[in-house]
């Protein structure tokens, strides 16, 4: 007769409230297994080298996967899997992992198991097999479940979080080059772990979805997997010949400040209490390489989640029976598979799922502080992907040094490292590193630099406490202004027990503060219109602000204008500061250029000039065109009146003139060059006697320009 105790009423209850997880049954093949629920894990007997297995209340239109896991019992002869149903979607075979994907054509299907080998008719081997529904929803937890739970999970986030915020608990330890590999639900984060694991909170990783976790473990056989085949070099040194499903892995590297690195883990898995000594041995590792280690496992690395040399922790070496010092059964009374033990009667059997886990255990390497190691951090399921295993990482418990950070902080604002003086204020704020809050922490350091204490800042002392329950202290820092125009100068704080490798220190640049001075721009423009200025900050402190007197609040103003008109501005730096300057638009007349007759006649091969007369400012750019093809310009006309030299007859004519401030006018004249030709007549008269002077000749210049010689 069956006792129905309070226990085994809510597990009753829980029953009727959720589907079944799994349920595990020690069956023969001679008759159908009936499927209930979306994982289960199955003995039968090899009785032929090709024998037909069949499954009832299948769920029709899902995703299953059958896996006969490797067994020690078929001494490496695992049967090829194949479906017997004519219409029997096949979405993949994996030989390597002996899994068939299938989708469920009917209720009722019937598979073949071919051996590669044979054995006595009358003793044959008996071996798991295990069906999984890949597309069932997984109803592991309800709300009722969840509002009884005291520890609190919560999956995902990112892997480079979950090391610095987390696991580390500060931004120390030089981490660079965090990778995470497995699905986003397998890692996340857990509190209200204290009265339970022992651990009040960290980071969870697990085989399935972290929320697997969450208790009361109302189930021997709970599993949030996904059933992914996920081989790995490092974890099958661990477990052996199984296959591997469900890896999350996290590898980063760090630079430890001092030795040994150490922190704190617990192992937990619904593989405990049935499963130990079996090929379920779920397997998890925290794999160190890097100057020193000389390990057996890829890259050289060293497995520190052990208990000596070649005693890694897992299921098959801590649990009810080997080493049963470390191990802490969480199977109720409820329970029906007990292996002999005691139902717990702890606290933890309401609180979390898992049937058993380890006491906390510490991981323990020994380094050579600043040099740089590489860790990975992996667990997975060993044989098929049901039956999840997890494993908790105390929050703050990775020390790989000093347990303090410290920077300064300019105006409250961090990443700043300089300051002016007199303007604005400085902090130094102390960090504690890890989750421990209950002691005081003492943090010492030196302080060195070019600053003066005393005359160039207030004098810092050389340790300072940071009280119980506080994780920070902030140390406000005076800076004095001395009228003394000294360059830049240096305060530097020195940890004496570093976190970082890299920035052991953090240095604070004390700046002269210089007058702010606004310098104004002008501007001309040709008419009214619309003109901009500007006004240029020069020494002070930025950002700057600024403010117009029509509103713009930017650098520049644009703004149109019909007659010259100034601007003020007033310019505004980081320290409250002030200079006030005007700026001009100015508004002018278009130029004018005009040619001024005569029109010179050229006498050939010679060249002649134009006049020209100028309004407006120059230097000019003169254009104009000869018989109307647009000439060269002439620029930099300083003259005025200035004199084009000309060279060519015909009809020249000014087209345009820009003065200096570029502003664009019309000419006026037109002037046409003429080349005139040298013509001379004479008239001759002839003496009336030889000896008279009454002769004459007269002569007539036609053309050119006089006076003639």
């Amino acid at each position: 007769m069956r006792v129905f105790t309070p226990r085994r009423f809510f597990g009753l209850f829980i029953s009727m409230l959720s589907v079944p997880l799994v349920l595990t049954g020690q069956v023969s093949n001679d008759s159908p297994i009936v499927v209930d629920g979306h994982l289960q894990r199955h003995v039968i007997s090899a009785g032929s080298a090709s024998q037909l297995l069949t499954f009832e209340n299948l769920i029709v239109g899902e995703t299953f996967s059958l896996i006969v896991p490797d067994d020690p019992a078929l001494n490496g002869c695992i049967p090829a899997l194949s479906a017997e149903n004519a219409d029997t979607k096949v979405l993949s075979y994996d030989a390597a992992v002996h899994q068939l994907k299938f989708v469920v054509s009917d209720k009722t299907m019937t598979f073949r198991l071919d051996y590669p080998c044979t054995w006595d008719a009358a003793n044959p081997p008996r071996h798991y097999v295990s069906i999984i529904c890949e597309t069932c929803v997984k109803k592991d937890l309800n709300e009722y479940l969840k509002a009884l739970a005291v520890l609190d999970v919560t999956p995902g986030g990112s892997a480079d979080q979950l090391v610095r915020e987390v696991m580390i608990g500060g931004d120390c330890f030089d981490i660079s080059n965090v990778t995470y590999s497995g699905q986003p639900g397998q890692i996340g984060t857990f509190s209200n772990g204290q009265t339970n694991i022992g651990f009040a909170s960290g980071m969870i990783m697990a085989t399935g979805d972290a929320s697997v976790a969450v208790g009361p473990n109302g189930t021997d056989n709970a599993s949030a997997g996904f059933g992914n085949s996920t081989p790995d070099g490092d974890l099958s040194q661990l477990s052996g010949s199984g296959s591997l499903f469900d890896l999350a892995n996290i590898e980063f590297d760090f630079t430890p400040t001092q030795t040994p690195l150490t922190f704190d883990y617990v192992f937990a898995s619904e593989e405990y209490c049935e499963y130990v000594g079996s090929q379920f041995n779920d397997a998890f590792g925290f794999f160190i390489s890097g100057p020193g280690i000389a390990g057996p496992f890829s890259g050289g690395a060293a497995n520190i989640a052990s208990l000596g040399p070649g005693q890694y922790v897992a299921i098959n070496n801590i649990n009810h029976i080997t080493n049963s010092g470390l191990y802490v059964n969480n199977q109720g009374a409820s329970s029906g598979n007990l292996c002999g033990q005691t139902p717990s009667m702890g606290q933890a059997v309401n609180e979390v799922q898992f049937d058993g886990f380890t006491r906390k255990l510490t991981a323990v390497a020994n380094v050579i502080p600043c040099e740089t190691y590489h860790i990975k951090l992996k667990i997975c399921d060993v044989g098929d992907g049901i039956f999840d295993s997890g494993v908790f990482l105390r929050a703050g418990s990775f020390d790989a040094g000093g347990n303090a950070s410290v920077e300064w902080l300019v105006n409250d604002q961090p990443d700043v490292n300089e300051v002016y003086e007199g303007c604005g204020t400085v902090k130094l704020v102390f960090d504690r590193i890890g989750a421990n809050m209950s002691s005081p922490l003492p943090v010492q350091f030196t302080v060195t630099g070019t600053a003066t204490p005393g005359a160039d800042y207030q004098p810092i002392p050389t340790t300072v406490v940071i009280p119980p329950g506080q994780d920070k202290l902030y140390i406000t820092v005076p800076i004095y202004v001395d009228q003394l125009a000294e360059g830049a100068e240096t305060i530097t704080i020195t940890l004496l027990s570093p976190c970082s490798c890299v920035n052991p220190e953090v240095t604070l640049i004390i700046n002269d503060l210089d007058p702010l001075m606004a310098i104004p721009d002008s501007t001309i423009i040709c008419g009214p219109g619309v003109g901009t200025v500007s006004v240029n900050p020069e020494g002070g402190v930025p950002p700057y602000s600024f403010n117009w007197n029509n509103g713009t609040v930017e650098q520049s103003t644009t703004q149109f204008v019909a007659i010259s008109t100034n601007f003020q501005v007033t310019v505004t730096d980081a320290c409250g500061k002030t200079s006030v300057a005007t700026a001009r638009i100015t508004v002018t007349s278009p130029p004018t250029a005009k040619l001024i007759p005569p029109a010179p006649q050229l006498c050939p091969g010679q060249s002649a000039t134009i006049q020209v007369t100028f309004t407006g400012t120059g230097p000019f750019e003169l254009n104009y065109t000869l018989n109307g093809d647009q000439q060269s310009p002439v620029s930099g006309i300083t003259d005025n009146p200035y004199f084009l030299v000309v060279d060519q007859p015909g009809l020249y004519q000014i087209t345009s003139v820009i003065d200096a401030a570029g502003c664009e006018g019309s000419g006026q004249g037109v002037l046409l060059v003429t080349q005139s030709t040298l013509n001379m007549t004479g008239l001759v008269t002839n003496t009336t006697c030889s000896n008279n002077s009454n002769g004459s000749i007269n002569t007539t210049v036609l053309g050119g320009q006089g006076p003639y010689t």
